[in-house]
């Protein structure tokens, strides 16, 4: 599910009818795949309500942690080091 955006490309594809989703395409700049989704979203009946999540679970960056473990566990180790930096 995306934002109110592509859901209203969608419509105004839908309203025009035949050529729409082109004719939307050129008029708002958008690409064929967002008002197409948007299009496919409104057939479905899964309109965007504000204060749901845009994003799926789970989507974004993941964290510098997860995907360099190895200098996690030194800045770790650094962070406990009675010593101080070496």
């Amino acid at each position: 599910m995306r934002s109110s955006g592509g859901n209203y490309l969608g419509s105004e594809a839908l309203r025009i009818g035949h050529g729409g989703i082109n004719q939307v395409m050129k008029a708002s700049g958008a690409s064929w795949e967002t008002i197409k989704r948007g299009l496919e979203e409104i057939q479905a009946g899964e309109l965007y309500e504000p204060g749901e999540r845009i994003r799926k679970e789970g989507g974004g960056r993941k964290s510098w942690k997860c995907t360099n473990p190895g200098v996690a566990r030194r800045q770790w180790k650094r962070s406990r080091d009675p010593k101080g930096d070496r």
